[in-house]
């Protein structure tokens, strides 16, 4: 009751010291009016603590609007822009998912296949050997596998093990096996988020198509949508381009050092907004990037259904409720020192996406502080104002 007490004490004065008031938006803001909407961007922003933010709006084709705030270097005061290069974590997955559905439509695969079938190794939860895993329980978080954000950064990251290690990891007897990297429920089952389960994806497509799971992106989806600005290594960008990350901590913003995720097919992306714009434009537009088909319609519509009864994600698309009822579909990125989102409605082919420097959320643990409470209710309102940006416009 305290902590709740003291949360709301803390919105109340931080909106009193404002021009704009938090309550009643849509009264008193004219989306037309960017001077108003920058304000109230960049309230946000210092309420959740983001040094710098890039943020764009998709309506059916093309960008509707765009626009950066902030310094990604606060030290050298350097302005943000639509080419800024964010570490954008799990909107990895999206990726991944794409790349699965492009070997799909090739006929490399089926979704219902045992992925067993496709690695030189047999993968199974220990505690039900008898249940096959299927590309579309790992797409739909239904496979069993854990989450394993902290052990997968641990020994593919830090450590450096190479991806063909995750037999090691995964199979009883392993190296590096840990027995809390399954579910005590059979695959199928249930739903658990799991980046584990979209590393197991990555090396699949590496094992199908017979080449890394990051040239395999490059070469079918960065090129063809021209997203000249992404990769998933550090070396392929000039790092004074790329924003640095920061904690907060005790009213000061901590330097992170520039780091490496090299879990690829779950975190692993970096790329700036003007990239990821083209990449949510394919799922906006059934699949078709500036007139060119570079997915079937119906693999868009697969990945934005819900798989299972008992699940609430389609393919890397988590479904989620607008205030007015409405479903739209969306994705966040969290690494320490960074923090992404896309969400899009298809029925109106919007969409929009926004990321940010600053994160002590580490490894998407839920805070209990007020702070992160604080940075939660900024992060969300931001996605509020660009939603009524987008459909004012």
């Amino acid at each position: 009751m305290n902590k709740k007490l003291i949360f709301t004490v803390i919105i109340i004065l931080l909106s009193n010291s404002i021009i704009v008031p938090v309550s009643g938006i849509k009264n008193q803001l004219s989306f037309n009016n960017d001077s108003d909407f920058n304000k109230k961007i960049e309230f946000y922003m210092k309420l959740g603590h983001m040094p710098s933010l890039s943020a764009c709006i998709l309506k059916n084709d093309s960008v509707i609007w765009s626009n950066s705030y902030g310094f990604y270097d606060i030290r050298q005061k350097k302005q943000a822009s639509q080419n800024t290069i964010y570490m954008v974590g799990s909107i990895s997955k999206l990726f991944t998912a794409f790349a699965i559905m492009q070997l799909y439509e090739d006929g490399l695969i089926d979704l219902d296949d045992n992925i067993s079938n496709y690695l030189p190794f047999h993968i199974f939860n220990p505690n039900y050997p008898d249940v096959n895993i299927t590309f579309r329980m790992l797409l739909a978080h239904q496979a069993s596998v854990a989450d394993s954000s902290i052990s997968l950064f641990l020994f593919f990251s830090l450590l450096g093990y190479p991806i063909d290690w995750l037999n090691e990891f995964l199979i009883p007897g392993g190296v590096i096996y840990n027995p809390r990297n399954w579910m005590d429920y059979p695959p199928g089952e249930k739903q658990y988020y799991s980046s584990l389960g979209y590393e197991i994806l990555g090396y699949l497509v590496s094992k199908i198509s017979n080449q890394s799971f990051e040239r395999f992106c490059e070469n079918n989806i960065f090129e063809p949508l021209n997203m000249k600005k992404s990769s998933f290594y550090l070396s392929d960008f000039d790092i004074d381009k790329i924003a640095l990350p920061y904690y907060w901590i005790i009213g000061k913003y901590l330097r992170l050092p520039l780091y490496e995720n090299r879990n690829s097919a779950a975190g692993g992306l970096k790329s700036s907004i003007h990239d990821l714009s083209h990449f949510i434009s394919v799922h906006l537009n059934n699949g078709v990037y500036n007139g060119t088909r570079i997915l079937n319609k119906s693999s868009i519509d697969i990945m934005q259904t819900i798989q299972y009864p008992n699940g609430s994600d389609g393919f890397a698309w988590k479904f989620r409720k607008l205030s007015d009822g409405r479903t739209y579909l969306t994705h966040n990125g969290t690494l320490p020192g960074y923090h992404s989102r896309v969400s899009i409605y298809p029925p109106d082919k919007i969409g929009i996406i926004f990321t940010y420097n600053q994160n002590n959320n580490i490894f998407g643990r839920e805070k209990i502080r007020v702070i992160g409470k604080i940075e939660k209710y900024a992060f969300m309102h931001i996605e509020m104002l660009l939603f009524d940006k987008g459909y004012s416009i």
